[in-house]
C-alpha cells in the first residue's frame, strides 16, 4: 500500500503565468453568470483551458483548482485553493504573484497554495507488491509502445476494467511518457483512445446526432447555452452534450422515466450528487448503439419539463396543439 512520508517543501512567491490568469478570468465570468449556486459543487465543474476545478469544503466554501501548465502537465501541476475575490483579482491582473509551497524533490515542480498539502509524486512510497507489479507492467508497456494509441491498446489488454481516469493517471504519472507520446487531454482524448482500444469505431453519425439534439434543445422556449456543453432554461440545465466521432455523452434529468431508462445498457446514473438528486442520467452512445432518435427526443422533452417553469411548459404544450 502507499505510505505517507512527507518531503520538505519551500515557500516561494511565484509569478502567475498569463495562461493561468486568463483561465481564471474566464472561470470568474462563469461563476458570476451562474444562476444556480450549487452548479459548481463538484471537483471538475469548471473546465477552462489548462484549469479544472470547483467549489469544495465546508463553511468557507473555497474554490479548488488544478492548473496543468502547458508542456509540464504532470509534475508541474499547481493546486490552488482560492476565494471568489482572489479568482477575480488574478483574472483581472490585480494579483500577479502567489505564495506557494513548492516541492523540493528532484524532477518535481508541483506547487500548492494551501500549506500542509501532500504531493502525490513525492510524499508517498509504494510497498504493496501488487502496485509495484502494476508499475513495472506500465513501464514495460511504455517501453514497447511507439505512440499513445499503441500504449492504450496494450494498457487495455493488461487492465481490461480500466477507466478513463485511471488511464489518464497512469499514463501521465509515468516518467518521460509525455515527452515520448505527447500530452494526452482529459477527458476527451483519453476517452476516445480508451473506446477505440476496446473496438469502437469512428462515425460521423455521432457528430450529426449531437448537432440534431442541440438544435432540438435550443428550440424549446427560453432555452440557451449555459456553457459550450450544456443547455438550460431559467438557470437550470436540462441537457449536457459532449463527445466526438467515437463516443458521445448525453446528460439528462428524468424524474418520470428514470427506472425504464436505466434498463438500457447505454444509460447509467450520474455521478455527481447534485445530478443524482435531480434524477440525472448519463447516456453513453457508440456508433454500434442503435438507439431510436424518438427515444432521445422524448427524454429530452422530459428533462426540459423537469426544470422549466410551468408557463414555459404550457407554451410547449400549446405549440404541440397548434402543430396537430
Amino acid at each position: 500500500m502507499r505510505r505517507y512520508r512527507p518531503k520538505q517543501k519551500k515557500l516561494r512567491s511565484v509569478k502567475i503565468p498569463a495562461e493561468l490568469s486568463k483561465a481564471l478570468g474566464e472561470a470568474h465570468e462563469r461563476i458570476e453568470d451562474a444562476d444556480d449556486p450549487h452548479r459548481f459543487d463538484y471537483d471538475d465543474a469548471i473546465q477552462v483551458g489548462p484549469i479544472c476545478g470547483g467549489r469544495t469544503g465546508g463553511k468557507s466554501r473555497p474554490y479548488e483548482f488544478t492548473y496543468f501548465p502547458t508542456g509540464d502537465t504532470t509534475r508541474g501541476r499547481w493546486y490552488l485553493f482560492l476565494t471568489e475575490s482572489q479568482i477575480e483579482d488574478i483574472g483581472d491582473g490585480r494579483i500577479s504573484r502567489l505564495p506557494m509551497d513548492c516541492c523540493t524533490s528532484k524532477n518535481c515542480r508541483t506547487k500548492f497554495s494551501k500549506k500542509s498539502s501532500r504531493c502525490d509524486f513525492c510524499d508517498y512510497f509504494e510497498d504493496d507488491p501488487a502496485e509495484v507489479a502494476k508499475q513495472r507492467a506500465l513501464v514495460r508497456i511504455a517501453t514497447k509502445a511507439k505512440n499513445k494509441r499503441e500504449f492504450v491498446a496494450a494498457y487495455v489488454k493488461q487492465f481490461p476494467d480500466a477507466s478513463t481516469f485511471s488511464l489518464f493517471t497512469d499514463l501521465t504519472s509515468l516518467r518521460g511518457a509525455e515527452v515520448r507520446f505527447g500530452k494526452i487531454s482529459f477527458p476527451e482524448e483519453a476517452t476516445n483512445l480508451l473506446f477505440l482500444a476496446r473496438g469502437a469505431r469512428k462515425s460521423k453519425l455521432l457528430i450529426s446526432l449531437c448537432k440534431k439534439l442541440r438544435s432540438l434543445a435550443m428550440a424549446y422556449p427560453h432555452a440557451k447555452e449555459t456553457s459550450p456543453t450544456t443547455i438550460g432554461v431559467n438557470g437550470q440545465e436540462f441537457l449536457g452534450l459532449s463527445g466526438s466521432d467515437v463516443v458521445i455523452f448525453i446528460v439528462l434529468k428524468l424524474p418520470i422515466s428514470l427506472r425504464s431508462a436505466l434498463s438500457h445498457s447505454f444509460v447509467q446514473r450520474a455521478n455527481s450528487e447534485s445530478l443524482r438528486s435531480a434524477n440525472g442520467v448519463v447516456v453513453r452512445l457508440l456508433a454500434s448503439d442503435k438507439v431510436p432518435f424518438s427515444l432521445l427526443s422524448d427524454w429530452l422533452d422530459e428533462s426540459y419539463r423537469a426544470v422549466a417553469p410551468k408557463d414555459f411548459v404550457r407554451a410547449v404544450d400549446c405549440e404541440g396543439c397548434e402543430a396537430s
